[in-house]
């Protein structure tokens, strides 16, 4: 099966309230889970890994990226920013 082609940030861009997929980088996942560990009350949930292909709301929209509330398995929400449609971990899909 051919992979479908990355849009180029400035080809296309989201709009506010579009829902999306994130897959989580290494990085976002070691944030949660820290605080998680840390603030266990208010942020209560399933471990985060990275390469996990969680939704995400589209918050706004810059020129050439774009911020959103990725929604984790728990109580909580995770604000990521200047993120782009592509394949990578860090990346968005259209679901």
């Amino acid at each position: 099966m051919k992979k479908p082609q990355t849009l180029e940030a400035d080809e296309r861009l989201p709009r506010v309230g579009d829902r999306l997929i994130y897959r989580v980088s290494q990085k976002v996942a070691d944030e949660v889970n820290q605080l998680r560990m840390v603030a266990a009350q208010a942020h209560a949930g399933n471990k985060v890994q990275a390469g996990a292909e969680l939704p995400l709301i589209v918050t706004k929209v810059h020129e050439k990226s774009f911020n959103g509330q990725v929604f984790l398995d728990g109580n909580d929400t995770y604000w990521v920013t200047e993120i782009h449609y592509g394949y990578e971990i860090g990346d968005c899909i259209e679901p």
